[in-house]
């Protein structure tokens, strides 16, 4: 690690060294990031007993800006994250592939670029390129942005970066903007996932690959109670994508729960965002709706899974958030949220009403523990946060999480992220990790108490203790014993 730290930092000295001669000024920057966690009936899942588990997780990026003009301007990011000791606890990248393209039951948009949970341990010394692009501003009022990057578009319900994953999510693209005065008009397309070809003298061969197009549309000068106004529409269109299975588990892609192997799809999702707020109270709304078809491409393999062959797709999601705040009063703000996406109602073989996922903020919607991806989620929650010093806030809120439909399952996030489930909840009715579509919708409550103090000079601490209490949903998972959890969180953050 040393050794490629070191190089990393001679090859931008002797970059800035070339480059005085062109009026290059370079900017440094980074962060470490440690975290401990206490993960207390970790797998409450299992069937054979409760496990409670620990580890320390670190985080360290640093970054290199370099600009020639205000027209001109490069921008790299070399990011190492790790578990102390050992390469299995945590994946050094966030994820649903590993280099070979395996899926590894980690939502994520970092494709080809992240490794595997269970990969060797040398991935804990690796140096990922976690962003690398260039931005032109073309004319005045245009700039393009091409290369390795993260975006955040419909606040962060449809895409994320995912800030709190162990490696933020990226995405090899061409953006773009273009500023109208009255709104912002984000555009361009990249790809999630390439593979290739897959046997390439076989009948049924196809390329692999997963690609993005879209606009993210901001409308500005807006009354004082309108904030915000986003309109997003993003098409994502995938190849036979290949998954691993077993003897009697079908195993989701993480991004799109419902959608296996050997299927050629395109989906459309269109989203609009509202916020803004008006003396003492703000509020958001955000709304989506997703249309799509599949294809089966014909491997024998798939010929029992008569449910997902040449299924038109269809899911909507709403998240809102009512607030109300007191700033003379310790800068006190009571909160009340709502979030539901649909689940798959139908029982023919060709419709699939589960909303899709993509790659939303997995940790801002659905509780601290990150125990539930969207994709036939409900949650109520309440919440509040104080200020009782300058630069001490503390946070309190409660989840209460169900399914959306009783004739669907639910995304779980696995032990990736959230570090407690055995394995992400299948759509299978039986074997080894499957869920019972029983008519019980309630997955359970969450608990959280956050307490954050920021010291100055870039340097902040954080404390978390969130409590799961199971619900009925899981009470009749086959052979689980489906206990309550809790988890301890404390982390330190250094931002440079």
């Amino acid at each position: 690690m040393k050794k490629i730290l070191s190089v990393v930092a001679l090859v931008a000295l002797s970059g800035m060294a070339k480059a005085q001669d062109k009026a290059t000024e370079f900017k440094f920057g980074g962060e470490v990031r440690t975290r401990y966690y206490n993960n207390m009936n970790a797998y409450q899942l299992r069937s054979d007993g409760v496990i409670n588990e620990s580890h320390w997780e670190q985080r360290n990026n640093f970054t290199v800006s370099a600009n020639t003009s205000d027209r001109m301007k490069a921008y790299f990011s070399f990011m190492h994250a790790a578990v102390w000791g050992g390469g299995k606890g945590v994946p050094t990248a966030s994820g649903p592939f590993d280099g070979s393209g395996t899926q590894v039951g980690s939502p994520g948009m970092s494709g080809m670029h992240s490794l595997s949970l269970d990969t060797q341990a040398f991935h804990q010394n690796t140096l990922l390129v976690q962003e690398a692009w260039v931005l032109w501003r073309a004319l005045d009022n245009v700039v393009l942005k091409v290369g390795r990057q993260s975006n955040t578009w419909g606040e962060g319900l449809v895409l994320s970066r995912n800030e709190w994953n162990p490696v933020p999510n990226n995405l090899d693209a061409l953006m773009g903007r273009v500023y109208l005065g009255f709104m912002d008009v984000d555009f361009g397309g990249g790809k999630f996932y390439e593979e290739g070809v897959e046997s390439p003298t076989s009948a049924t061969a196809s390329d692999k690959e997963i690609n993005l197009y879209g606009l993210n549309i901001s409308i500005n000068n807006l009354p004082d109670f309108l904030k915000k106004v986003e309109l997003t529409y993003a098409h994502l269109t995938g190849d036979a994508t290949s998954l691993p299975t077993s003897s009697n588990v079908t195993v989701p892609y993480s991004l799109f729960p419902g959608f296996v192997t050997d299927q050629s799809w395109g989906l459309d999702h269109y989203g609009v965002s509202v916020k803004g707020d008006f003396a003492i109270i703000d509020y958001r709304i955000d709304y989506g709706m997703q249309n799509s078809k599949t294809t089966k491409t014909g491997n024998a393999t798939w010929t029992a899974l008569s449910r997902f062959q040449n299924t038109a797709q269809s899911g909507s999601m709403i998240d809102a958030d009512l607030g109300v705040n007191f700033p003379e009063m310790m800068k006190a703000r009571f909160s009340v949220g709502y979030h539901t996406d649909s689940g798959d109602d139908s029982t023919t073989t060709d419709k699939n009403e589960a909303y899709q996922p993509l790659a939303h903020d997995q940790h801002k919607f659905a509780g601290n523990m990150n125990l539930f991806g969207f994709g036939n989620l409900t949650n109520i929650r309440i919440g509040a946060s104080v200020a009782p010093s300058e630069h001490t806030t503390v946070s309190l809120a409660y989840h209460m999480l169900s399914r959306t439909s009783d004739k669907d399952t639910v995304n779980v996030l696995g032990p990736n992220n959230g570090n407690f489930f055995a394995l992400p909840v299948q759509r299978a009715s039986s074997g080894a990790g499957a869920v019972s579509n029983t008519a019980d919708k309630d997955l359970g409550n969450e608990l959280d108490l956050s307490v954050k103090h920021v010291y100055g000079n870039g340097l902040s601490m954080l404390l978390n203790y969130s409590m799961f209490t199971t619900g009925n949903y899981f009470k009749n998972l086959n052979g689980g014993t489906a206990g309550n959890a809790s988890q301890v969180l404390a982390q330190a953050q250094y931002n440079f």
